[in-house]
């Protein structure tokens, strides 16, 4: 009898034990998932994942329910984030668990597009191209190519006085030319360039799989296998049409260096640069996938995002045009009227550059981040998030958090000054979007450069206003964007006109 209690403890010691470990390997037991709209039978929340941008709608959902909500979409989970604070925690301070990448059964097994960066896990390929693009685009490399930048831009700059009403393809030429020559050293065609026809078709396949929810398969695996002909298998056409054009994108441009390797006639770039640096031996095949695949990233998506926020740019002049005639007054007084401006002036033109942020701030071409994928099972504010969620970041709802930009919907550079400079204590737009964590865009360099020359030129030449039509009459334009993962304008009309005597002069001075 005497021995009763001692027994009873050891019982209870085991039992408590036991629960400390199951609480430990199931955390899901004790732990309940972050909060979020009620999820319907079977098919969850897919309903919740509009076609038409679903940033919004996700923003409302967090003004209900708190800046990290959940959701099922056929049994898997998806987390959206959309604060700086959770993106910090998790996919910057945890980015060993929330670097993976879900896999798109659309892009990858039926495109076959696996190749591209943005779709690898965080594996040893993805690492390796990763490592090879950083190396040619980081802060201290990517001034090299400012040369390129310039040269290209005011090529663009003669175009556009030729062809105004064209500003659209223009400017898509523009940086199609620009990467073309930096990465292949390929100097692209005036018109009908094949090489930008790939380039807007990919990113557009890109663009409209990496929306959440825009292709069902990719959240019912099963569906892969359905005839073309069964209603709904319309994804099998659209990745039919663009498996050739995705295929081009990574193999037309490479192979052009890898002949010219082999004929003697190279011409400096950087694929040629990074093929040379690869030694014989057994690991040749993977460090040229590596090469192929950075180089066809940068092509594809270095183009379309800074397309993106130029054409955003012109749309703000016109319907800002005080804005435009302050920068246009700095450039004055700064650059004068008889150079164009360089990049040695940046420094001294905190409007233009205020401007520049506002830009990526007001309207994010990137409102989402690709999704990322938890490698193992997490806790965060006491809430459980399960091995293989499904984690994407709302640059969107930051941008236009109140909080960090009074007035968000409102244009105004203005927010991103204090004494004529730059505010350091203004949470920069580049923090957001340009991605998370490790996944974050290594390019980011290259297309601030890029912004920078292009819309300091463009203001120092042109005056960007309403169009007018036959009757006399301007011509609306408002903010109309497209849906997908790149977010641009819908096509508007603007006109584009000489400043002053000291600016065609100027203009006349380029080189044709």
């Amino acid at each position: 009898m005497d021995s009763y209690p001692y027994y009873t403890a050891y019982v209870a010691t085991v039992i408590i034990a036991v629960l400390l470990v199951c609480r430990r390997i199931r955390p899901q037991v004790y732990l309940s998932l972050p909060p979020g709209p009620r999820p319907w039978p079977i098919i969850g929340n897919l309903l919740d994942f509009p076609s038409a941008a679903p940033w919004t709608t996700f923003d409302r959902l967090g003004k209900t329910y708190g800046d990290v909500i959940h959701m099922r979409v056929m049994g898997h989970s998806v987390v959206v984030l959309m604060s700086v604070q959770a993106i910090s925690d998790l996919l910057d301070k945890r980015s060993s668990i929330y670097s993976d990448r879900i896999r798109s059964i659309f892009l990858c097994d039926l495109v076959e597009a696996g190749w591209a960066m943005v779709l690898q896990g965080y594996t040893d390929s993805w690492r390796r191209s990763r490592r090879v693009f950083r190396q040619y685009f980081n802060r201290d490399v990517a001034p090299k190519f400012q040369e390129i930048q310039r040269e290209e831009t005011q090529a663009f700059l003669l175009r556009l006085h030729r062809s105004p009403d064209e500003v659209q393809g223009l400017v898509r030429h523009l940086f199609s030319s620009m990467i073309m020559r930096i990465m292949y050293g390929i100097k692209i065609s005036e018109q009908n360039d094949p090489y930008v026809a790939i380039a807007e078709e990919v990113m557009k396949g890109f663009s409209e799989a990496g929306q959440p929810g825009r292709f069902y398969v990719d959240f019912i695996p099963f569906l892969r296998y359905i005839p073309t002909w069964f209603p709904g298998a319309l994804f099998h056409k659209r990745a039919a049409s663009l498996k050739p054009v995705f295929n081009a994108m990574v193999n037309k441009p490479f192979n052009v260096v890898k002949d010219s390797i082999v004929s003697g006639s190279t011409i400096p770039s950087v694929v040629l640069s990074m093929l040379e640096g690869i030694h014989d031996g057994t690991r040749r095949e993977e460090d040229e996938m590596a090469v192929k695949s950075s180089a066809a990233s940068a092509y594809a998506g270095g183009a379309d995002t800074t397309r993106s926020a130029i054409q955003l740019f012109l749309l703000a002049m016109v319907l800002y045009p005080d804005v435009q005639r302050r920068a246009q007054a700095e450039l004055q007084s700064i650059v004068g009227s008889n150079r164009m401006p360089a990049f040695a002036d940046r420094p001294s033109l905190p409007y233009v550059q205020a401007l520049i942020l506002e830009i990526l701030r007001w309207q994010p071409v990137a409102p989402l981040s690709m999704p990322h994928s938890t490698s193992s099972s997490d806790t965060y504010r006491g809430y459980y998030i399960p091995k293989g969620a499904i984690v994407i970041g709302n640059a969107w709802s930051i941008l236009h958090d109140p909080q960090h930009y009074p007035n968000p919907f409102s244009f105004n550079p203005e927010r991103f000054l204090k004494n004529g400079r730059l505010d350091s204590d203004v949470l920069s737009p580049t923090v957001v979007c340009f991605g998370f964590g490790r996944r974050i865009c290594p390019g980011q360099f290259f297309a601030l450069d890029s912004l920078y020359i292009i819309v300091s030129s463009i203001l120092q030449l042109f005056d960007i206003s309403h169009k007018i039509d036959e009757c006399g009459q301007q011509i609306a334009v408002d903010v109309r964007l497209t849906s997908g993962l790149i977010s641009s304008t819908e096509p508007f009309a603007c006109s584009f006109k000489l400043r002053s005597a000291a600016a065609e002069a100027l203009f006349s001075s380029l080189p044709d």
